[in-house]
C-alpha cells in the first residue's frame, strides 16, 4: 500500500497516564476512573473493555496490522519497583491520529480491495449481481462464492481478485460516508469522517473508539493476531452506552469525558 501511513503513525505513540505513586496502592479501576475526575459511576460501568487496562496502541501497517509496544503497558501496569506497588494505567486506547490513519487507509481503501467491485454470481447461464444494500449478505455471498465481473454487453469473466472483508458493523460498511446516526442508531447526520475530523466532541471519541473496536475484531487482525487481548468494549456496548448517555441528565458530557481520557488521558 502506501509507505505514508507507516510514518504518520510512528510519530503519534502516547505515554499512558499514570496515577502519582502514592495513590497507587489499594486503587481499583472503578475508584482510579472516579478520583481521577473522567466520569460518573454509571457511565464508566457501561463500558464493559475486558482488558482496557493497560491495553497495547492500535499502530497498524495497511495490509499488515502490526502492533508496537506489544504487551508493554501491560508489563508496566502490573510491575512493581523497589517492592513498591505498581502505578495503574489509564487503558491505553489509540490516539485520534492513529484513528484517523487507520479509518483512512484500511476502512477506505486497504480493506475494500474487493468491495469496490461489482460482482455477479452464476447460475447456469444467468449471472445476478451480488447486492451491496446490506454489507454483511454480501460478504457472506462473496467469500463463498465463485464470483464474476462484467467487461461489455453480456461477456464475464471470472473474478481471480483477492476477497477480503470490509470494515463493517452488521450489515453497515463503515467508510468516509457512513453516516454516525446509521451506526449509534440516533444523533448527528454528520458522516463519520466529519465526526472524526471534529475537535473533542463526544461523535469524535465515539467514532476513533468505533474504529478501533471494529478493526481489532477483524478477520484481518485476528488472523494475524489472534491471541491478543481484545483493548476496547465490542462495538455494540459503546453503542448502548452512547444510546444510555442520552437518557440520562449530563449523560452525553460524562461519556465524551470519559471517552476522552480513556483516548488521550486528559
Amino acid at each position: 500500500m502506501n509507505q505514508q501511513h507507516d510514518i504518520q503513525t510512528t510519530d503519534v505513540t502516547a505515554t499512558p497516564a499514570v496515577l502519582p505513586q502514592e495513590q497507587a496502592p489499594g486503587l481499583s479501576r472503578r475508584k482510579f476512573l472516579t478520583r481521577a475526575g473522567v466520569g460518573s459511576l454509571p457511565v464508566i460501568m457501561s463500558i464493559k473493555s475486558g482488558s482496557a487496562w493497560g491495553c497495547v496502541d492500535l499502530k497498524c501497517t495497511p495490509g499488515e496490522t502490526s502492533l508496537s509496544n506489544s504487551g508493554s503497558a501491560v508489563a508496566s501496569a502490573t510491575s512493581t519497583t523497589n517492592s513498591k506497588p505498581a502505578a495503574y494505567q489509564k487503558p491505553k486506547w489509540s490516539s485520534i491520529a492513529i484513528a484517523k490513519n487507520v479509518f483512512s487507509v484500511d476502512f477506505n481503501d486497504y480493506l475494500l480491495a474487493t468491495y469496490k467491485n461489482t460482482l455477479f454470481t452464476r447460475s447456469g447461464k444467468k449471472y445476478t449481481e451480488v447486492s451491496k444494500s446490506n454489507c454483511k449478505n454480501w460478504w457472506s455471498t462473496v467469500k463463498v462464492s465463485t464470483c464474476y465481473t462484467k467487461k461489455s454487453g453480456s461477456r464475464y469473466s471470472k473474478y481471480t481478485g483477492i476477497k477480503r472483508e470490509p470494515g463493517m458493523l452488521g450489515s453497515i460498511v463503515l467508510i468516509n460516508s457512513t453516516k454516525f446516526s446509521e451506526v449509534f442508531g440516533t444523533g448527528t447526520t454528520s458522516t463519520l469522517q466529519t465526526c472524526l475530523n471534529a475537535n473533542n466532541t463526544l461523535e469524535q471519541y465515539l467514532v476513533a473508539a468505533l474504529i478501533g473496536a471494529v478493526w481489532e475484531r477483524h478477520s484481518e487482525y485476528r488472523n494475524q493476531y489472534g491471541s491478543r487481548e481484545l483493548c476496547y468494549p465490542a462495538p455494540q456496548d459503546l453503542i448502548n452506552a452512547y444510546q444510555d448517555a442520552l437518557s440520562r441528565d449530563n449523560g452525553k458530557e460524562d461519556l465524551r469525558t470519559l471517552l476522552k481520557f480513556y483516548t488521550i488521558g486528559a
